[in-house]
């Protein structure tokens, strides 16, 4: 055989090679214990009963930007002073459209800091599916650019 042919059937291999393992599934492949993880994703009963003796505020829904529903709350900025300084959060939702076969809401968070999570709740009908769509309430919410406020002064609105 040529040297040009074998260094183009090498070539050739070598690439039918690569391209199999770049799409070999990930489960094929044992998982590493060092990187199992090894912390629960669920909230501890004390940690649970800590939290749940903060009050769970109501939420005075209104209509806003023609499909979505607005809210604003006031919560604690410190869970273990509840009665402390409070800071105040924007809450927007866009409801499911088949209310009847409704599962629940689904909470977004783009994270942070930087944009709004009511705005990417609001832009939802854009990027989501319909199986989404029809059957969660899509949610978001965005802390209001203002300064802490304390108890009192909260009241006094």
């Amino acid at each position: 055989m040529p040297r040009r042919t074998r260094s183009l059937a090498a070539a050739g291999i070598t690439g039918i090679v690569l391209a199999a393992t770049a799409v070999a599934p990930a489960a094929a492949a044992p998982v590493p214990a060092w990187a199992r993880s090894t912390t629960s994703d669920r909230t501890s009963p004390a940690e649970a009963r800590r939290v749940d003796q903060v009050p769970t505020p109501r939420l005075g829904w209104y209509p806003c930007y023609d499909y979505a529903e607005c809210a604003t709350v006031r919560l604690p900025l410190d869970y273990d002073n509840p009665k402390g300084a409070t800071t105040e959060i924007a809450v927007l939702r866009v409801k499911a459209r088949d209310q009847q076969h409704r599962i629940g809401s689904l909470f977004i968070n783009p994270g942070g800091p930087g944009g709004s999570g009511t705005d990417v709740a609001l832009a939802a009908p854009y990027f989501l599916g319909d199986d989404l769509l029809d059957r969660f309430d899509i949610v978001a919410s965005t802390r209001v650019a203002s300064p802490p406020a304390t108890t009192s002064s909260a009241s006094g609105r």
